[in-house]
């Protein structure tokens, strides 16, 4: 495991933030650490990455407690803070190099690094300029870049979108994708439809403590007791819902506004439902393209499991 949290607590005072948080994280993995505000997510990541101390708990990553050994588990983290401290009067290179320099990356390979951490946040263009001139999207490709320049196994993100536009947005998140399978990346962001778009597995906190973690199938299956399914057909028109209607254990159906020849059904968890749907759609002749596992979408699963 890259990240492993166990029975973490952080108090302010008398107020509790995070309560008795534990996960892991694998190599490779990209997840979403998701929670609505002041649910403890910020503290948590800056508990990840040494920045407090727990009040009670442990943290690992890779081989290192954070608390017994924080240098070399620093060494393994490029952390980008909601509100990076970029100093915005010095140009793109200029910041990179200071910032290699606090790093302590060494002389030989300093211009190397920083050519990488370059390349890889789109910045090739861009490295004269000064950073306070740059747009938001721009300053956070800076604020990715130097959480780079050490070539770290594991990537911290704290809502690195917020405030972009979609342009921009998009843009990060296709640099985010990219490390899929070749870094451990943390993301912590309330915009769902990023989570949903590079992460592989989800964790929910809520009022510090996590209310659940799994893949979006998992996480689905454990806020409705129904099965859902998608199904696209040949044919376009009502005769198709009337038909599927009819059947034993369907229980609702959404018919797609975009293609009206696909459907979402809700039915009983119950495998013969989807064998007597597939049989009805091919003795009738609709012209069955396609019966495939659906999930609710993750805005629903995230209010259902914060409402409380």
């Amino acid at each position: 495991m890259m990240i492993q949290i166990e029975n973490l607590t952080k108090y302010y005072g008398l107020l509790k933030a995070v309560d008795n948080v534990t996960f892991t994280v694998s190599k490779g993995e990209v997840v979403g650490f998701l929670g609505p505000n002041a649910a403890g997510k910020t503290t948590t990541l800056r508990i990840i990455t040494g920045y407090f101390p727990p009040t009670t708990g442990k943290v690992r990553i890779g081989d290192y407690d954070v608390m017994d050994k924080p240098i070399e588990a620093k060494k393994m983290i490029g952390y980008m803070p909601e509100n990076p401290p970029l100093y915005t009067d010095m140009t793109v290179k200029s910041f990179l190099t200071f910032a290699a320099k606090i790093r302590s990356i060494p002389r030989k390979i300093r211009k190397e690094s920083i050519e990488k951490a370059i390349e890889l946040s789109g910045l090739t263009n861009h490295v004269k300029f000064i950073i306070g001139h740059l747009s938001k999207g721009y300053k956070q490709r800076v604020a990715l870049a130097q959480a780079l320049l050490h070539d770290p196994e594991i990537l911290i993100l704290d809502e690195p979108t917020a405030g972009l536009d979609a342009k921009e947005r998009m843009d990060l998140l296709n640099m985010i994708h990219e490390f899929i399978g070749k870094k451990t990346v943390v993301l912590s962001t309330h915009i769902l439809a990023d989570v949903e778009k590079v992460c592989n597995r989800v964790i929910i906190i809520h009022k510090g403590s996590i209310v659940a973690e799994g893949s979006y199938e998992m996480l689905s299956s454990s806020v409705t007791e129904n099965d859902r399914f998608a199904l696209t057909v040949l044919r376009n028109d009502d005769e198709v819902e009337q038909e599927l209607r009819l059947i034993d254990g369907i229980i609702n159906i959404t018919r797609n506004q975009d293609n009206p020849k696909r459907f979402t059904v809700e039915s009983i968890k119950d495998l013969a439902v989807k064998e007597k749907v597939a049989k009805v759609l091919v003795e009738k002749n609709y012209g069955l393209i396609e019966l495939s596992p659906s999930r609710l979408p993750l805005e629903e699963i995230f209010i259902e499991l914060t409402k409380q």
